[in-house]
């Protein structure tokens, strides 16, 4: 019907789109729900944000990326901005897949647009960099986000350190821990944990074992999975009699 109003009339109008979009959102298309919001663009008609709001959701439900990409390019013709929650599901997924280029842009034309939203939405961001072995950018786009007063967590802070200890930047990493606890924020046990693997990486069994003791101290109880990391550590290095004395110590 559609294709034949724009061949013999009478054109389609406004209300004809919204006909259109609402009816595909509710059946779940969303090939043809993009297909009208791009023919809307093309008619210099303006789909509501509900509708392209609703899109994104939608697309982030059924985990394809690719149009949620499109959905995303077609919700900034019209400077519409997608809602927290769905946001950062969609930021989490795209780091989860590894596109971590399109996660940045995502990211960077909100930041420009200075649509920031919460820790949320940044950290996956972050955590994803640093799995790629991108310390340093992850550290520069840290320090600009501190600029714009936005408020870091202890997983920002972890995140940073994991970047670190992938690279091997052992100076960088305890001087990050002691730059996160001047700046208020205590670790917890996974950045412990991490900091951990250092020193059993150079076999300082000692020193690994003082960090536990640290951890106690400030009151960040190691857990289980805390000591079954030291345990297979140990093993690895047939450290037997450290088996035997942490054990006794525990």
């Amino acid at each position: 019907m559609y294709t034949g109003m724009k061949r013999f009339g009478p054109p389609p109008v406004a209300s004809t789109f919204n006909t259109l979009l609402n009816g595909m959102l509710l059946l779940g298309d969303l090939k043809h729900a993009i297909f009208i919001v791009e023919e809307m663009y093309r008619n210099h008609f303006v789909p509501s944000f509900t509708s392209l709001s609703k899109m994104l959701k939608m697309v982030v439900k059924v985990g394809n990326l690719l149009d949620g990409l499109l959905v995303f390019e077609l919700m900034l013709r019209y400077d519409y901005y997608p809602t927290e929650p769905t946001l950062n599901k969609f930021i989490l997924m795209l780091c989860d897949a590894g596109m971590v280029s399109d996660t940045c842009f995502v990211f960077s034309v909100l930041l420009g647009k200075s649509y920031v939203y919460s820790v949320y939405c940044y950290n996956p961001i972050l955590w994803a960099l640093c799995k790629i072995g991108q310390s340093y950018t992850t550290l520069q786009l840290f320090y600009l986000m501190m600029k714009k007063e936005f408020v870091h967590n202890v997983c920002s802070y972890t995140g940073l350190i994991y970047g670190f200890y992938r690279e091997g930047l052992q100076d960088n990493v305890f001087q990050w821990l002691d730059f996160m606890q001047s700046s208020g924020c205590m670790p917890n046990v996974i950045t412990y944990m991490i900091i951990v693997k250092f020193p059993f990486d150079n076999g300082k069994f000692k020193e690994a074992i003082d960090f536990v003791n640290k951890m106690e101290k400030e009151g960040c109880n190691p857990d289980l999975v805390t000591y079954n990391v030291i345990l297979r550590e140990l093993c690895h290095r047939d450290r037997l009699d450290d088996i035997s004395e942490l054990i006794q110590e525990k």
